[in-house]
């Protein structure tokens, strides 16, 4: 049932997505550029179906996500969600900031560079954690098939 209405929503959607493109591409180009009036009545109606495509999208991999949290092992998923919070604080607090001119002429402050900073060495940290456990993996396969 629930695959039914799901296909019917995507045909919906999409029989919807390719009016409103045609209606884009039969616009004249330069018309299109200058004109707000036409913009707005011509690309407005697309972007909101992208937007709700996408808010629909979200929420429903929101929501799959928390059912197949609470029919799985709770535990490992805490434990999990813990070690990435844990990555998350060391990386924080192992960053620096400093306030910053931009090219733009806005200042970035150094709470701002510090989190940059620290979204930084999340990503190191992930890389060095998932190329050890690759190296790891690698290593056990070839030792257990050697046995």
């Amino acid at each position: 049932m629930m695959n039914k209405i799901l296909t019917i929503l995507k045909v919906i959607i999409g029989v919807v997505a390719a009016i409103l493109f045609l209606r884009i591409l039969s616009a004249d180009g330069d018309a299109l550029e200058v004109d707000t009036d036409l913009q707005n009545s011509i690309l407005s109606p697309f972007m909101i179906l992208a937007y709700v495509v996408f808010g629909l999208t979200v929420l429903i991999t929101l929501l799959f996500s928390i059912k197949e949290l609470f029919q799985g092992n709770v535990r490992k998923t805490l434990i999990s969600i813990g070690a990435f919070a844990a990555v998350i604080i060391i990386a924080f607090f192992s960053s620096t900031g400093k306030e910053k001119q931009l090219d733009d002429g806005e200042v970035l402050s150094a709470y701002a560079s510090k989190w940059i900073s620290a979204g930084l060495n999340i990503f190191y940290i992930l890389v060095v954690i998932s190329v050890l456990a690759i190296i790891v993996s690698s290593v056990r396969k070839v030792l257990t098939n050697r046995a």
